[in-house]
């Protein structure tokens, strides 16, 4: 809600005392409450940047995907997203893209 900013201090009161062990990893674009769901790297924040932040703080545990956009083509697609439209092209956009991160740190 507060943007790259806030997700640095959250990581950083939180991670360096080993509290964080979950991670839903989304992207939006625009402030609370008119925001837009959108693809990682294209919204308020540095993805790279944050997985970073998130291992140097000795995150080890479980990182998600969470919320995608649906993409022209996907079935039964409404506003933003949809169940169905998460389970394909969005999802496999967001996996590939938090991997692909990971591999160029080093840590996948």
């Amino acid at each position: 809600m507060g943007g790259q900013a806030a997700v640095d201090e959250v990581i950083s009161r939180f991670g360096s005392a080993c509290r964080i062990w979950y991670v839903h990893f989304r992207d939006v674009r625009g402030p609370v409450p008119a925001f837009t769901e959108c693809f990682r790297g294209e919204g308020n924040l540095d993805p790279p940047a944050v997985i970073g932040w998130l291992m140097a703080v000795g995150f080890d545990v479980f990182l998600t995907d969470d919320h995608v956009p649906a993409m022209v083509g996907d079935p039964s697609t409404w506003a933003d997203s949809s169940s169905d439209a998460y389970c394909i092209r969005g999802r496999a956009d967001a996996i590939g893209y938090m991997q692909g991160v990971l591999d160029a740190l080093g840590v996948a």
